[in-house]
């Protein structure tokens, strides 16, 4: 037993002065640690990478012939079901940027900011924490929103955004171009030689406390406001533009984002089938081709019969949409014009229009329907029923 505790000892002392002889024969081996994985707070051992003046380089991956998105600027080859859980990844409309590799976009000079932006993305290193948040005030910036992957886009000058790149719980302090802003479709037509048809519209979203400076600007380019409203990351305008003039508005350091202006219209004639009480089905040949989509009802409900419960401030009985099926004290008396009963501005009267159209209605209905017995109709939270 003894021999063998001994022999042990032997080879096990053997092994360590072979490893330690394999170790100084090959010299130290230096290692680098990554910059993600730092502690929040542990100076880095290389600059943070700050892109405030990216090198222009060629697309690293080139653009295929069906990509749907053929004007998105990338510096990687990753799928977006990777990037989306790369935390050094920033996934904007228009680009696609990893951080982590350094190396900048091939972006067009017209849409490629010269000077200092005032605003920047700004990306912690791993999640985006309250310590990161803090010290982006710290910094004299204001956030405007958020930006995957932990990231917030910044209101801040060139100097703020110095100091706040070179914090250690930063990963990566980014200019927000141009080219960031626009809606996809306006980028291809700025890209492809087309100008902005004559009169066309655009929703010019401005940054929080911009205004003033922004309508002197907006002048100077012929840019007409028409309307102005809110959103939760700054004022919008609804503006006229100048055809050639898109790449000038884009470059103004008020504007935060462009796009095309689509009027607001009703979706009634939407609601059957987003609700799923309208089912379409397809009806194809013998190659696939599909040859007619009939209309269907959801389980051949037919919902004649139903009488629904208005409860509101009033509606327009004598409007087209209803005919003669309003029941109730509007069937009585003749709406006119010095003594309507309830006004055609009445707001009761859109909400009535859509419940009672002569449309088939699922079982589970949520809207107000009062039992019908014996043909007649009990109500007991308003005097007006409108009959399907």
């Amino acid at each position: 037993m003894k021999n063998r505790q001994t022999l042990s000892a032997v080879l096990l002392t053997a092994l360590i002065a072979a490893l330690a002889y394999v170790g100084i024969s090959r010299g130290p081996v230096a290692r680098q640690a990554s910059p993600a994985g730092l502690a929040l707070g542990q100076a880095p051992t290389t600059p943070p990478a700050r892109l405030a003046k990216p090198p222009a380089v060629a697309l690293p991956v080139p653009v295929a012939a069906n990509d749907p998105f053929p004007f998105r600027l990338k510096n990687t080859d990753s799928p977006i079901g990777e990037l989306v859980r790369n935390e050094t990844a920033v996934l904007l409309r228009n680009a696609f940027i990893d951080t982590a590799l350094g190396s900048g976009l091939a972006i067009p000079a017209e849409f490629k900011t010269t000077g200092d932006p005032l605003t920047y993305i700004a990306q912690a290193r791993g999640p985006a924490t309250a310590a990161f948040r803090r010290h982006i005030a710290a910094s004299g910036g204001k956030i405007i929103s958020y930006i995957p992957n932990n990231a917030y886009l910044v209101r801040v000058d060139a100097d703020g955004a110095s100091r706040l790149a070179n914090w250690s719980g930063t990963q990566s302090v980014l200019p927000f171009e141009p080219y960031y802003k626009l809606e996809m479709k306006l980028l291809e037509m700025a890209l492809t030689g087309q100008t902005l048809p004559e009169g066309a519209l655009l929703n010019v979203v401005l940054f929080p406390g911009s205004e003033p400076a922004a309508a002197k600007r907006l002048a100077k380019l012929g840019v007409e406001v028409l309307a102005q409203d809110r959103t939760p990351f700054g004022p919008k305008l609804v503006a006229r533009v100048p055809g050639d003039k898109l790449a000038a508005l884009a470059r103004l350091t008020e504007v935060q984002g462009l796009e095309r202006h689509r009027p607001r219209r009703p979706a009634n004639d939407l609601t059957r089938p987003r609700l799923g009480v309208e089912v379409f089905t397809a009806e194809t040949d013998a190659d696939g081709v599909v040859t007619n989509v009939v209309s269907e009802d959801y389980l051949g409900l037919t919902g004649e019969g139903i009488f629904v419960n208005v409860n509101d401030t009033g509606v327009d009985g004598s409007h087209a949409a209803f005919g003669n099926r309003i029941k109730g004290p509007a069937r009585v008396r003749t709406l006119t014009a010095t003594e309507p009963l309830w006004p055609a501005s009445s707001p009761g009267t859109a909400p009535a229009r859509t419940r009672s159209r002569p449309t088939r209605r699922p079982a589970r209905s949520r809207i107000p329907i009062s039992r019908a017995w014996r043909s007649r109709p009990s109500c007991t939270c308003s005097s007006i029923v409108i009959a399907t």
